[in-house]
Order: structure tokens, then sequence, then C-alpha cells
């Protein structure tokens, strides 16, 4: 029998099929023992950092399996494995055999463990892969997704002349930081909680990201900061990549009105033990926040072509 890929697509169920694109790449949960890996799994900060990485709460926050008029995609695997929401560019030496450099250590493959300080971060991987085995897990958990929200937006962008990929995502209810140099540069480091507000050392509901002329437009930046902060969300920004950088480079063409963005869900309302690596739930909030992205997803789909 024919393994069932990790990449799942559900089409739109309109015709023509609605101009938005709906992606979830980093809530996969599922150690699949047909797909290869180097993870460190005796060591039990890899066992919290895999779960900890992942965006537990998007499913269920924004309801995107069920908005059906939207094209979705989204993978079952932990983004510690591979993940789809980086560029192939962006890994290190610990991650690939033959590559050259450090940094990136949270990148396409993860190579180590995130935690509170810059000095706690261990190796995640027994060794690197080798240009075989990593190739085979681009092809397994990396390509067909970044196929999958091409072909959607081709589709979307034949019916209507315009496409718009919305890209879902939490995060720990923490400032983040990175490990600024050696082995370890580029892991995440979230230290202390951050309680909800606007001012310094406070976190909002919500963060939109690469929302900038490079991958998106004024109008769908402003549509989605009045339909959240309608529902009374507090909403703040994320500055914008180099293009080089951006994952979200790959599908837009703003000239051509191909647009790709994202959302970070602040884990403070739903993901109360998440650098634990515990996913349980908190499910209070979920109805306000389901209702906001349902109406931020009709607006996404009401814009036209200009």
């Amino acid at each position: 029998m024919e393994h069932e890929s990790p990449i799942h697509v559900v089409p739109s169920n309109t015709h023509p099929p609605s101009s938005l694109v709906l992606s979830m790449p980093h809530s996969g949960d599922t150690l699949d023992d047909q797909i290869e890996h180097l993870l460190n799994l005796g060591d039990s900060e890899v066992v919290r950092t895999l779960y900890a990485g992942i965006d537990t709460c998007v499913p269920d926050v924004t309801g995107m399996r069920e908005y059906a008029s939207a094209t979705r995609v989204w993978t079952t695997l932990p983004r510690a494995i591979i993940d789809p929401n980086r560029l192939l560019t962006q890994i290190n030496q610990y991650a690939v055999e033959g590559e050259s450099g450090e940094g990136n250590s949270s990148g396409l493959i993860w190579t180590a463990t995130m935690g509170e300080s810059v000095d706690v971060a261990r190796d995640m991987l027994v060794r690197p892969y080798t240009r075989s085995e990593f190739e085979q897990l681009v092809a397994v958990g990396h390509k067909p997704f970044e196929n999958a929200v091409k072909q959607a937006m081709d589709q979307a962008h034949k019916a209507h002349g315009i496409a718009i990929q919305f890209d879902l995502h939490s995060m720990p209810g923490r400032i983040p930081s990175y490990i600024p140099d050696g082995r370890h540069k580029g892991a995440y480091v979230f230290a202390k909680d951050a309680v909800r507000g606007e001012g310094k050392g406070q976190m909002a509901d919500l963060y939109l990201v690469e929302i900038g002329a490079e991958t998106a437009s004024p109008l769908i930046r402003e549509t989605l900061l009045d339909v959240f902060r309608g529902h009374g969300l507090i909403v703040g920004q994320f500055p914008m990549s180099p293009v080089k950088d951006s994952p979200y480079s790959r599908y837009a063409d703003p000239a051509r009105q191909r647009y790709s963005l994202a959302v970070e869900i602040v884990g403070h309302n739903f993901e109360p033990k998440r650098m634990a690596g515990d996913l349980t739930l908190n499910r209070e909030q979920m109805p306000k926040f389901r209702a906001a992205f349902y109406d931020a997803f009709r607006a996404l789909e009401q814009i036209r072509p200009h």
C-alpha cells in the first residue's frame, strides 16, 4: 500500500475556486515512522523542543480546515524535522553534510533546541543528513507543500485575476530572540512570559507578518487590521524580512496581484504550557478568535483586482 503523504490539500468547494489560499506549515504533530529523520529523541530537551515548536492551537483557533471555500494546505510533519515555510538555502553544516557555515539553527531543519536563555541550547540531530537523505526529506515534506500552494494560487489567479495566500501560525506568549553566534546561531530563545498589551515588554493577540509591499498590499493590511481590531483584538506587525530571506517571496508577485502574508497568534491566549512541550490548549477564547478569523477570511475573499 502506498504511503500517505504528510502534505494535505483540500480544494475550494466553490466554482470557480476562491481567491484565498489558506496554509498551515507549522501545526504538524505526527512522527511518521515511515519518514526517516535524525532527531535525537533520546534527549528530553530535543523532545520538548520538537513539541514546543508545534503551532498547536492554529487549527482550532482559526477553523482553517473547515473553511471550505478556500483551498487549504497543511502538513502533519512537525516543523523541526523539515519546515515547508523555509527556503532550501536556510540550512547549515550541522543539518546537511557538505554545507558550510553556521546560523539557521531554526531554519529548514532544526539543529538546536530552544530555551529560555542563550546558553542552554543542545544539538537536535544525532548527525547531519547525507545529501541523499536530505533530498529525500525535501521530496516528501517540503516540495509538495510549496507546489500545492503555488498550484492553488495559480488556479485562484486564473479565476479572479488575484490570489491571496494567508499563512497561519502561532507562537509562545514570550518575546522571541535568537542565539547570536556559535554552533547554535539562530536558535530560538523565549525568555519570560509576556503579558497581553501594547506597551514595551508586552505582546499583542496577533501579529501580521510579511505584510510589506514586497509580498502584500496596503489594502490587505488595512483590511485585516480593521477586521481583527473590530473584534477587540490587539494587532501588531512584525518587520518585513529581506526578500531574499522571505519564504513568501516564492509565492508573491504583487505586480501581478499575487499576494502572500502570514499571521502569528500569540500563545498566551491558548498555549499556556507550550515551552514545556505540553500541547494542552486553553479553549476559553476560541469562539471569539474563530469568529474574527472567519470574518478576515471572508474579507480577503472580497478583495478584487485593481
